[in-house]
């Protein structure tokens, strides 16, 4: 419920007041920052993490989400990677934030699945952003 609250943008004051009155327990600023400091990098793990080699396809797409930077809350791109493995399951591959969705910022994430070990991709699925056949091409 913290981790859902935090990426809605409520601030650790108000996840904290929220929590009181849902479970009973209240958890200060301090503490809320320091939950969210451990799933973070639970996450990075995650992130980094080794991949297949090869996937028969691989789904992408950007979502625009409510984030919160400083003191204020904009809509940011996430950029999701959904894989087929050979033996059709399928696996999130990665979710990460950019500001904007483009094919340069596309690119990025491709090599980043490379130095994560994929090699070959038999279909790339998107939506239809300009460019983005260029960017993965590259890759």
């Amino acid at each position: 419920m913290i981790f859902s609250l935090y990426k809605k943008g409520l601030t650790t004051e108000q996840i904290g007041n929220v929590y009181q009155e849902v479970y009973g327990k209240h958890y200060n600023k301090s503490q809320v920052s320091f939950l969210m400091k451990d799933s973070r990098e639970d996450i990075d793990v995650w992130v980094k993490r080794g991949l297949n080699s090869h996937y028969l396809v691989i789904y992408i797409d950007a979502t625009f989400v409510s984030t919160r930077r400083d003191k204020s809350v904009t809509k940011e791109a996430y950029y999701s990677i959904l894989g087929i493995k050979e033996d059709g399951s399928r696996e999130v591959l990665s979710v990460v934030n950019h500001p904007t969705e483009g094919a340069g910022l596309w690119q990025i994430e491709f090599e980043e699945l490379k130095k994560r070990g994929v090699q070959s991709v038999g279909l790339l699925v998107s939506d239809g952003l300009t460019s983005i056949e260029n960017a993965f091409a590259k890759v």
